[in-house]
């Protein structure tokens, strides 16, 4: 696959996560203005639950569509892919669903994590639905099918915001209502998007395919549950020991600070994932692999200060004053966001080996040591213990998991350029953090003023069209210049 093709599928996964992230945005007023600051935090530990055991329902049969669906085209027996996937998805979700139930107990999980017994079975009902829907519209994604992907993704949007709006503030049903909300859009839209996927491929079961599904797809819903599971314990620490007003501030900081990943890390990642399996043995894929690591940890440094920006303008809209502190917990989750653009790229190194074991691992061992610092921390440092403890998991799963795919396939990584791009983030965070008192009317001219000092640097020292050792002499030459001037 060119790579005018994965930019176009990246633009295009980029255009609708931005549309379906929007609608998204849109409930957060609705979130924090309709519900008490305490019941936000209580549906904020519903909806990161409802992700879990949304994961714990698939077993690992997203990923395992994304990996096989080429291979089953090939041999075709796509219809066998399909229906195996759809068997585990199943499978999962009424065992999961007992589980909680009956041995783990409902009220019993309920009292654990602050939430409503009669909100459970919303909640099992909210995973399997959204578990079943994300199952089916990832084959459009492995067959880089982009608009088939985003369009559904839209759609679900719409009907969660108009499902949310009637049931919040027509019927008043709070938190219920929220949940609800979830089950009736996922539902509906699972329906449609499941008629078209069966209607073209058919249906079947493989006991060859149940075998690869499984080997490949349950590590990775260790892989893929690590963050929520961090989030969730934070959470839970944060209600049970402090209040449930910093769950909602932390939560409403970690939604403005995920915007980055909304804009780029998503797409690019939903773009790269498919591109790379579809062309290893390619002998240009490595050297391509290299600059699009550089060059997207780039855009994500710009990025992120546009967004801290952005948000110093509208954070008064998005919320009441009284989630003030959601926009410094956003800035200081920004590295953490950063950080798994860095995994994404060791993540797709490891699996294109098929070894989603050696991720697995990482990040199970990293979650479990984060649920014990966030003990440790939380009921001291609050907010800013839950933000020690994200940012440093991430960054640990990071840096270990980018540096076996490394060993798995040796990636030439431009040093100089990469820290370069380091520090110009780093500037823009500081810049961020000491005048985020000051109102957006301050800190957007000043955060301005450094993008464009920063572009303007990194265009004098030949960062995009210089080799690595002349671009480190052309550097060298412009600070001396630079400190000789003042």
């Amino acid at each position: 696959m060119r790579l005018r093709i994965l930019g176009k599928n990246a633009l295009t996964y980029g255009m609708g996560n931005i549309a379906a992230r929007a609608g998204g945005f849109i409930l957060i007023p609705l979130y924090t203005h309709a519900l008490a600051i305490s019941d936000y935090g209580v549906l904020a530990t519903a909806t990161v639950v409802i992700q879990i055991l949304a994961l714990c329902m698939d077993l690992g049969a997203r990923a395992s569509i994304i990996r096989f669906t080429e291979e089953g085209e090939r041999r075709s027996e796509m219809r066998a892919v399909i229906g195996t996937a759809l068997a585990m998805n199943i499978t999962g979700a009424v065992v999961v669903s007992v589980v909680v139930m009956s041995i783990v107990g409902g009220s019993r999980m309920a009292g654990l994590l602050k939430l409503p017994p009669r909100l459970i079975p919303l909640i099992l009902l909210a995973a399997a639905a959204q578990s079943l829907f994300q199952n089916l519209i990832a084959y459009y994604r492995a067959k880089n099918n982009a608009m088939r992907f985003v369009v559904p993704s839209l759609l679900l949007v719409a009907t969660l915001l108009s499902l949310s709006w009637y049931l919040i503030i027509a019927l008043h049903r709070g938190i219920f209502g929220a949940v609800e909300a979830t089950v009736g859009a996922n539902g509906l839209l699972s329906i449609v998007v499941g008629a078209m996927v069966i209607s073209h491929n058919g249906l079947g079961i493989s006991r060859h395919w149940l075998r690869e599904l499984t080997l490949y797809g349950l590590p990775v819903v260790v892989v893929m549950s690590g963050n929520l599971v961090t989030d969730a314990a934070c959470f839970y620490y944060m209600g049970h020991y402090r209040r449930l007003s910093d769950v909602a501030i932390y939560s409403l900081g970690s939604k403005l600070a995920e915007v980055c990943s909304v804009l780029l890390i998503i797409p690019f990642q939903s773009a790269y994932e498919p591109f790379v399996f579809s062309s290893l043995g390619s002998p240009q894929l490595i050297r391509q692999m290299s600059k699009l690591f550089t060059y997207v940890l780039l855009a994500f440094a710009f990025l992120s200060c546009a967004v801290s920006c952005g948000t110093s303008l509208f954070i008064n809209i998005l919320a009441p004053r009284a989630y003030a502190q959601s926009y410094v917990v956003m800035l200081l989750l920004l590295p953490g966001v950063g950080f798994r653009a860095v995994y994404y790229f060791g993540e797709v190194l490891v699996h294109s080996a098929k070894k989603t074991h050696i991720t697995a691992s990482i990040i199970g061992g990293s979650t479990i040591v984060s649920v014990i610092a966030g003990r440790l921390l939380i009921p001291t440092w609050g907010l800013y213990g839950a933000i020690m403890v994200s940012v440093l998991t991430s960054g640990t799963i990071a840096f270990l998991v980018m540096r076996k795919g490394l060993q798995n396939c040796p990636v030439p990584l431009d040093s100089f350029r990469l820290a370069l791009v380091a520090g110009l983030f780093a500037v823009f965070l500081i810049v961020s953090l000491l005048f985020h008192a000051s109102g957006f009317w301050v800190t957007g001219p000043i955060l301005l003023i450094s993008a464009a000092a920063g572009a303007l640097l990194l265009r004098s020292c030949g960062f995009f069209d210089k080799d690595p050792v002349s671009m480190v002499a052309q550097f060298c030459r412009q600070t001396i210049a630079l400190l000789g001037r003042s």
